[in-house]
């Protein structure tokens, strides 16, 4: 429902379950917010194993907050398009 800026960036909102209920966390997110480990990794479609792997390659930029990891969102949505252009025609990463 939200347009992308000029740059692809975009809010959008983040939907995660949270315990064994049927309970549900939702958030809206904008593109200067800090996403945790796993809803960086919910977004890139990826596990939270290999969202470290590309954090250790250099392909993400975090900024560390105690002993935890925190992403930038505009950060994550710009990895984001460089993996979907690189996919071509396949399955596109930010679902609205």
């Amino acid at each position: 429902d939200n347009p992308p800026n000029k740059h692809g960036l975009t809010t959008f909102t983040i939907i995660r379950k949270v315990g064994r209920s049927g309970h549900q966390y939702e958030r809206r997110v904008k593109p200067n917010d800090l996403l945790s480990s796993p809803e960086a990794a919910q977004l890139l479609r990826v596990s939270v194993r290999h969202l470290y792997r590309l954090v250790k390659e250099g392909r993400i930029t975090y900024k560390r907050r105690q002993r935890h990891l925190w992403f930038v969102s505009k950060d994550v949505q710009k990895v984001q398009l460089g993996r979907r252009r690189g996919l071509g025609s396949r399955e596109t990463f930010l679902a609205n």
